[in-house]
């Protein structure tokens, strides 16, 4: 009758691991070894910076090669370690090691977007690089300093301050390898579309 209440699953279906409702997002408690969780994570990285080639057949043969584990080792992969996937011929690792390259100068709004922190979309992202200017000014902002801004109220402001601070390591890791362009920011109509993570 369409009132019958839907029963969320207490545990991941990929690695058992235990599930938590945040929001309106349900997460794997594992999701620092879940299978699933992991090759989400990065082709969420690589759908939101653009590196062209590497669907999401290739992160799964990535993460059980034990190739890749974060976004970050992405920035790591070199020929011969490519070399061992099969079906790697040399045209498709000079593909995969240049469009990699190519991720490693991006704009601020587009990083933002790569992080995973599911209210930080398009037009969140664009607002705070182009209101803030710099990831050192975003990742200093407390909640109070987000709520002034028009559409982000409590729960938004929250999500993002708290989504930025438990990505730390990820944002100083991929710093290593990434420079980020401070030029102004585009502001979409319309956020970007979220992962499950």
């Amino acid at each position: 009758d369409g009132d019958q209440a839907i029963e969320l699953p207490s545990q991941c279906p990929q690695c058992s691991a235990t599930t938590s409702l945040q929001g309106d997002f349900l997460y794997c408690s594992g999701k620092d070894t879940c299978f699933s969780a992991l090759t989400r994570k990065v082709a969420h990285f690589i759908d939101r910076m653009e590196i062209e080639g590497i669907g999401l057949s290739w992160v799964e043969k990535l993460v059980e090669a034990k190739l890749v584990a974060t976004p970050i080792d992405l920035f790591t992969l070199t020929a011969e370690s490519l070399a061992k996937l099969d079906n790697m011929g040399d045209t498709r690792i000079e593909g995969f090691l240049s469009t990699i390259g190519k991720a490693k100068r991006v704009p601020l709004e587009k990083f933002l977007q790569s992080l995973g922190i599911h209210t930080l979309g398009r037009s969140a992202s664009g607002i705070l690089a182009s209101t803030f200017k710099d990831l050192q000014s975003i990742r200093a902002l407390q909640y109070q300093d987000l709520e002034k801004l028009e559409g982000f109220g409590e729960v938004i402001a929250k999500s993002i301050v708290d989504g930025l601070q438990a990505n730390a390591s990820l944002i100083d890791g991929l710093l290593a390898h990434v420079s980020i362009d401070n030029g102004s920011a585009k502001v979409g109509g319309l956020s970007g579309l979220s992962f499950l993570f």
